[in-house]
């Protein structure tokens, strides 16, 4: 999978790839190798993973990361990420919807109010949760931006071209997993032309927070990998959705 971020990306003044904000770029790259090692990773590759299981909890972080994208955007704190901002929080807005209409013709049963009572997110998740509200309501712009994008979703890619690749097309059929591989690279990018460059302090906490963060996503996944879920027997097979998903 691709991972290198183009200096390009980053402002002029860091296009030697010396400056902090590619430093930074860099950070959060080693932060999404970090979260590759997950045990869920693995027990994709082994072909062990549970899909029931970290269906549930994906629709949960769906819709965490999506409030605090939709969060950024609403308070706007500073006039030159607004747009970026903006249009990053309306296209995230339609995906647990996307990801809802697939588990319902998936044989998932209802997918409605109260489902959250009977699939509970895993403290990982809801401790990443945590972590992204955290910095969408009071980090900088520059935290935002790195954390959000450059590392959030630059770990989507990596995880949404990885399932695709181990599932296939045929069963994860639909727009959701598609329109992710699809747009995900382009959203880590977005914002980091945009970034003055930082002065040190802010660079080292910035750092400390990537890590922090990349740190979590790993624990996250892993709880996916792990989540023991009690299903109904007749629950327990996956059915590949119909072509109506298309």
């Amino acid at each position: 999978m691709e991972k290198s971020i183009s200096s390009e990306a980053t402002n002029d003044g860091n296009a030697n790839g010396g400056g902090r904000i590619q430093q930074l770029l860099h950070e959060a790259e080693r932060g999404r190798e970090t979260v590759l090692s997950s045990r869920f990773f693995v027990e994709l590759r082994l072909g062990t993973l549970h899909r029931r299981r970290w269906l549930w909890q994906l629709l949960h972080w769906s819709g965490m990361f999506t409030r605090a994208l939709s969060t950024r955007s609403g308070l706007g704190r500073e006039d030159r990420f607004s747009d970026v901002f903006a249009e990053h929080a309306s296209e995230e807005a339609r995906h647990p919807g996307q990801l809802k209409s697939l588990m319902r013709k998936s044989g998932f049963g209802p997918v409605e109010e109260g489902w959250t009572l009977d699939h509970p997110a895993t403290r990982q998740t809801e401790k990443l949760a945590g972590v992204v509200k955290r910095v969408a309501a009071m980090g900088s712009s520059l935290e935002q931006v790195m954390v959000l994008n450059a590392l959030g979703e630059g770990c989507a890619l990596d995880f949404y071209q990885a399932v695709l690749t181990h599932f296939g097309p045929r069963e994860l059929r639909g727009p959701y997993f598609h329109v992710h591989a699809e747009v995900d690279d382009r959203h880590r990018l977005l914002g980091v032309d945009l970034l003055a460059e930082p002065v040190q302090w802010e660079y080292q906490a910035c750092r400390g927070t990537l890590r922090g963060a990349a740190e979590s996503f790993k624990a996250m996944l892993d709880s996916w990998a792990t989540y023991e879920l009690d299903l109904p027997k007749e629950e327990a097979g996956w059915s590949p959705p119909s072509s109506e998903t298309r």
